[in-house]
């Protein structure tokens, strides 16, 4: 069997998380599994029995600010930092393969090395997906609002995109790999194989690519206190890369329905704390599985990780995407009956409020969950791995 080196990325959880799920269905695959990943993502790695050497990682609140303010989030320093730290990495273990979740520069270590490289993400950053961006919250929307900036996208995405990137295409140029201007599907899925991490059939794909989706990788993100159950309640996850604003909104807007609320705050929990009344329950940590199986509604960013962590119990989702992956993710969510979504932006008092009512108040909704939760429960995730990694492992 192949000696696996698998790469994560702090700029958020789910980028630690998945590649974690990831190498532990390497290992029931027979594969020997070393992990590398940052100091910031260490202490995730308690549920991982793998041995791990540490790398140079960007921190998650200055990868989304930068997002925000529309530059570089992987500026060219760092890029050089994590691939020094990528070729030791590669030197000392001598993988067979490189599996990477985000990490642009692993691409560029493993094209130095000459060892195949395999791109964990979501299919509907997939080249071959449908390929239409979607709405950030950054300054130039805070400026001219989501509905004149989506129509603009066309013409605009490509130039904001090459910007955003220039510091990933430029040490791709300076080691003899081809930039990739300002196609961020390219940049996503660069290696030799793609691992997609969602149901077959959540995104319109060739059969030959939709072979890649292994599925949702599942994860229980939020492990600590037990929601509560004396009562039905809307379970509120903000998410590491969630803002504690859109928290408030929603449970202003819940105050007129007959609605409980918990609100799962994280890291935001200072920020939050004050939340906390008759009907709603405030929590730095909640057992994120038992919470989405007990709930009436998962009210989430809009993020592939909370979204199937809701379906595969079979409870609804409503989404609130503020970045381009959530949004992206929302579309495709929306169009499975099973989730409504609001982007951030145009989530006015009025809207959100009209929004949630309508939302828990559809029983389509429901059914439509319980329709993904049987579709997840049948996915043979290790053995579609094993098919994706045909003639790389």
């Amino acid at each position: 069997m192949a000696k696996v080196l698998v790469f994560a990325d702090t700029v958020s959880v789910a980028h630690v998380v998945r590649p974690m799920r990831v190498a532990t269905m390497l290992q029931a695959l027979g594969h020997e599994v070393v992990f590398a990943l940052p100091e910031a993502g260490r202490a995730l790695l308690r549920t991982l029995d793998v041995p791990s050497v540490p790398v140079y990682g960007m921190a998650l609140d200055r990868f989304h600010r930068a997002l925000r303010l529309l530059v570089p989030p992987f500026d060219r320093v760092g890029l050089d930092l994590c691939l020094a730290d990528d070729l030791r990495a590669i030197d000392r273990v001598r993988p067979d393969a490189v599996v990477r979740d985000m990490r642009p520069s692993v691409v560029v270590a493993a094209h130095l090395r000459q060892v195949p490289c395999v791109t964990l993400l979501n299919a509907y950053w997939s080249p071959h997906s449908p390929r239409r961006l979607e709405v950030s919250d950054n300054v130039l929307t805070r400026i001219f609002g989501h509905d004149l900036t989506r129509a603009s996208l066309s013409h605009t995405g490509a130039p904001t995109m090459r910007h955003v990137l220039a510091p990933v295409n430029a040490q791709r140029a300076a080691h003899g790999l081809v930039p990739h201007g300002g196609d961020v599907f390219a940049v996503f899925a660069a290696g030799d194989r793609t691992v997609l991490l969602d149901h077959p059939g959540f995104v319109p794909l060739a059969a030959d690519v939709a072979g890649q989706c292994i599925g949702p990788v599942l994860w229980n993100a939020d492990e600590g206190d037990a929601p509560p159950t004396e009562r039905p309640f809307v379970y509120v996850p903000v998410g590491s890369s969630g803002a504690p604003s859109l928290a408030r909104a929603v449970v202003r807007a819940l105050a007129a329905s007959d609605a409980n609320v918990l609100v799962a705050a994280g890291r935001h929990y200072d920020k939050l704390a004050d939340l906390a009344g008759p009907r709603v329950v405030a929590a730095r940590t909640v057992d994120g599985e038992a919470a989405c199986g007990a709930a009436r509604l998962v009210i989430s960013n809009g993020g592939s990780p909370q979204l199937w962590q809701a379906l595969e119990v079979g409870t609804p989702v409503f989404g609130l995407p503020s970045n381009i992956d959530q949004a992206l993710n929302s579309r495709y969510a929306d169009r499975t009956g099973a989730a409504r979504s609001l982007h951030a932006l145009r989530a006015t008092p009025r809207r959100l409020r009209e929004a949630l009512d309508a939302a828990l108040a559809d029983r389509g909704l429901c059914e439509a969950a319980q329709a993904q939760a049987g579709r997840v429960a049948a996915l043979d995730q290790p053995e579609r791995l094993r098919l994706a990694l045909h003639g790389i492992l």
